[in-house]
């Protein structure tokens, strides 16, 4: 039985669920991709247990006319899919479970397992789930810039605890991101699509991290940046529609701490500057300060309205540059990661930036005068006087 689509097409779909297909799997069959032919579509899936991706392509032919499934090495697919040509492919499924792929200018045969041997994917629909699912709306380039803004400020390494994780939570129309690795904070607020009047607190759950930075990536191939997309949630899972993309999620178990907590309230001063500025001053100093691991300090203190950023380590030498700033109240001098600096200028897309500081030993908060949803807190590093 035979099918035809566009090569990329078929292309663009696998691109899309290899992010849901495990490069290390507890399960042989968890490296495949389950391919369904269904009323004129092939729907493609991955699933690695956290994460299902699934997707469709338009088709043609009697395969297109039958309800069939196989799964088939994803990588391998992806790869014979992306050399065998432009234009229209022919797609063939035989009676032992074998895939051929063929083009114009040549043909590949995948050997695969039956479809009923993949794991079932997450339903939303049935039983419990059904009743329990709460939805919101969101505009794609909402979410994308307010996971841009947070997401770096997660744990990766800690798998399973809340720092590994985004906190989303509704607050009135809006919805508000955090993550927090422990020794920094980043907070954004983005609006909802369509609601108004939430309550506080209406929606919270944790995301792992690994699995938006898949959204992150996904998206922007099945949808435009003002495109809506649907969020659903039960107890334990996440569903993101998203254009022809369907993304199941396993949420954290884990408790998402009282961030308000960690945000400091009070100041002794604050200086504005050019993003661009601060962005190549850090960058200078990294040189010098990366050369001591584990302290890796940038120095940031304030005369007037210049700013001198700082780094030394005695064994191999110092960098040091100035920039103009407006200040107000006493003046700063404070060590932080540079990385941590780094990383937050990097997500930000703004002109200028508002750092409010209060000692030597207490945490900086970076604000945006253009965008004032958000909130980036740091930890200082001592300095050694």
């Amino acid at each position: 039985m035979q099918c035809a689509c566009q090569q990329a097409d078929l292309s663009r779909a696998l691109t899309i669920v290899n992010r849901a297909v495990s490069s290390k799997p507890t399960l042989p069959i968890l490296s495949n991709v389950l391919i369904t032919a269904q009323a004129g579509r092939l729907i493609l899936t991955g699933y690695d247990l956290e994460i299902g991706i699934r997707t469709e392509v338009p088709i043609q032919g009697d395969l297109a006319k039958s309800q069939r499934s196989v799964a088939v090495p994803a990588k391998m697919m992806q790869d014979m899919v992306n050399t065998v040509g432009e234009g229209e492919l022919t797609l063939d499924l035989t009676e032992n479970h074998d895939l051929v792929i063929s083009s114009s200018r040549g043909q590949f045969t995948l050997r695969g397992a039956p479809g009923e041997d993949y794991p079932d994917f997450p339903s939303f629909d049935t039983g419990d789930a059904a009743k329990e699912t709460k939805s919101f709306e969101i505009v794609a380039k909402e979410l994308l810039g307010g996971l841009k803004r947070t997401i770096f400020a997660t744990a990766r390494e800690a798998s399973r605890a809340f720092t590994s994780g985004v906190h989303f939570e509704t607050e009135n129309d809006l919805l508000v991101l955090v993550a927090t690795d422990g020794r920094r904070l980043a907070l954004d607020k983005v609006a909802l699509a369509g609601r108004e009047g939430l309550k506080k607190k209406e929606h919270t759950a944790l995301l792992p991290a690994r699995n938006m930075d898949d959204l992150v990536s996904i998206l922007p191939l099945v949808c435009s940046e003002d495109d809506t997309i649907t969020f659903a949630f039960t107890a334990r899972l996440a569903r993101v529609s998203a254009g022809s993309a369907e993304v199941i999620l396993h949420l954290l178990d884990a408790q998402f701490p009282d961030y308000q907590k960690v945000i400091p309230q009070s100041f002794k001063g604050r200086i504005e500057l050019s993003r661009e500025d601060l962005n190549k001053a850090i960058r200078q100093v990294a040189i010098v300060a990366r050369q001591k691991e584990g302290r890796d300090m940038a120095i940031l203190s304030t005369d007037g309205d210049r700013l001198t950023i700082s780094a030394r380590v005695d064994s191999v030498g110092s960098a040091r540059t100035e920039l103009a700033t407006t200040k107000e109240g006493d003046e700063m001098k404070v060590a932080f990661n540079y990385q941590y600096l780094q990383d937050a200028i990097s997500a930000v897309d703004a002109d200028t930036i508002e750092l409010k500081y209060a000692g030597q030993v207490d945490p900086g908060v970076m604000h945006l005068p253009a965008h004032p949803h958000y909130t980036y807190v740091l930890m200082p590093v001592r300095l050694m006087d």
